[in-house]
């Protein structure tokens, strides 16, 4: 894997990985920063999952990237980790340091972060509702009033928050 410009002076740092696409096999290399910080201005895209999807040159599938990737935002005292194979690096610069596997599950990490929430909490809310709604891909998107927002493909669901 090549490495592009310097981390310190660009705030990322650039690596070409080798994906497949999961709809018709296509290979190909594209190259993805590694690591933001919140102020980098693609704060939505890694909220809402975008700076993971890539469409097929081939097929045309949208799909998620996964590889190694680190989000850090100072000003709420976190750092999530995105590792498909679950190894953490050796961090101690924040307070919190989150990790996830998969692109989905590393987005709901920095939405419940954002919102100064602890995520086990709301991760042990989304179970109950995955539970209670038979709806397994719940993923929690958003906070406000004393309301968690939880959604799907099949819409929004909004529960009071009981803690």
């Amino acid at each position: 894997m090549a490495e592009g410009r310097d981390a310190s002076s660009s705030r990322m740092k650039e690596r070409l990985f080798e994906m497949e696409c999961p709809g018709c096999g296509h290979s190909f290399q594209i190259k993805r920063d590694t690591w933001l910080t919140a102020g980098s201005g693609r704060k939505e895209m890694i909220r809402s999952g975008a700076w993971f999807r890539h469409r097929c040159s081939r097929c045309g599938l949208v799909f998620s990237m996964v590889h190694p990737f680190l989000y850090r935002n100072h000003a709420k005292g976190y750092i999530a980790v995105l590792s498909p194979t679950g190894s953490l690096p050796e961090i101690t610069e924040e307070k919190t340091v989150v990790i996830a596997r998969d692109p989905d599950a590393f987005c709901e990490l920095v939405r419940i972060l954002d919102n100064g929430l602890q995520p086990a909490r709301i991760q042990g809310i989304r179970d109950a509702l995955r539970d209670k709604t038979g709806r397994q891909s719940l993923r929690y998107e958003t906070a406000g009033q004393g309301i968690l927002w939880f959604f799907d493909a099949n819409g929004s669901l909004a529960v009071k928050d009981p803690g």
